[in-house]
């Protein structure tokens, strides 16, 4: 499903986005369509959340990786 304005407001962009399954990203009053994630990807996003969370363990800090 398209956005009607090529040019979305950010509450009409979230509106929008919430519906949709694919994921987007709203950069400067524009809309892109983001990849799905690959196995590399998830790997370095592993490693890092791991390495970060125990770098802050004992700390109030967390560590939560982005879907």
């Amino acid at each position: 499903m398209a956005l009607p304005d090529q040019q979305p407001s950010l509450p009409a962009y979230l509106e929008w986005g919430n519906k949709q399954p694919e994921r987007h990203e709203f950069y400067r009053d524009k809309v892109f369509a983001m990849t799905d994630c690959r196995r590399l990807h998830g790997c370095v996003t592993a490693n890092l959340v791991m390495h970060l969370g125990n770098q802050l363990a004992g700390t109030p800090c967390q560590v939560f990786p982005n879907p």
